[in-house]
């Protein structure tokens, strides 16, 4: 019986980082404007969004530490994905 409390409490952050992870992509995918013109960044649609994605982003990387990966998802979203440059030349 303590062995499954003990185990709960200590799976509780790999879940709560990966909550954390998912809203933090999902806000920072609202908060940018999906239209971009040629030679141009994405532009932001929701500034409040934004921030709380930030927020999100850094409190799972105080959760865990795997959680400052998802600042590197944003940007590799914004390169490939909303800038639509390849990763080679």
């Amino acid at each position: 019986m303590y062995v499954l409390q003990v185990s709960g409490i200590v799976g509780r952050a790999d879940v709560l980082a990966c909550l954390l992870f998912l809203l933090t992509f999902h806000l920072y995918i609202r908060s940018i404007d999906e239209w971009v013109f040629e030679d141009s960044f994405p532009s932001t649609v929701s500034p409040g969004s934004l921030l709380i994605s930030l927020f999100l982003g850094t409190c799972a990387m105080l959760v865990k530490e795997t959680g400052i990966t998802v600042f590197g998802v944003c940007l590799l979203y914004d390169a490939l994905v909303l800038c639509r440059k390849p990763l080679t030349q």
